[in-house]
């Protein structure tokens, strides 16, 4: 083998090296991190899309809730990102548990839903204006 050859087949490998084994074992330190760094009460995203927040932390489960009383148990490898970590409440208000956001858009005839509220009243009037509408038309 001629030292030209042998020079280029080094070169093919440091630059196999440099451009694919390097970021994989980047891209394994960061994930290791972010799995050291889910805790309970962390917010997260699934690798399919589902955003929730983790209830348990083992080893070789999770547990997070995706909706009130919806509550999963996964392969830590399914979640893809932690969005966020619970933060300390020195004092801060407590958040109102789902059950009781309920309760309140119940007391106050309100349905919460895609970022809008609607009140009751507001929903019968739409419904009163629409047949008064459906009668006026013939």
């Amino acid at each position: 083998m001629k030292p030209a050859s042998l020079l280029i087949l080094v070169v093919v490998i440091a630059v196999f090296y440099i451009l694919m084994i390097l970021p994989q074992r980047r891209q394994q330190k960061q994930r290791q991190a972010m799995m050291r760094s889910m805790e309970v009460g962390s917010k997260i995203v699934t690798v399919g899309g589902f955003h929730g927040q983790i209830v348990l932390v083992t080893d070789s489960i999770i547990r997070a809730e995706f909706a009130p009383g919806v509550i999963f148990e996964m392969d830590p490898r399914a979640i893809a990102r932690v969005v966020s970590s619970p933060e300390p409440t020195y004092g801060a208000p407590e958040t109102p548990s789902w059950e009781e956001r309920e309760e309140t858009a119940d007391e106050q005839g309100t349905v919460a839903s895609s970022g809008s509220t609607y009140t009751a009243e507001s929903t019968e009037d739409t419904a009163e204006r629409e047949e008064s509408g459906r009668s006026g038309a013939h």
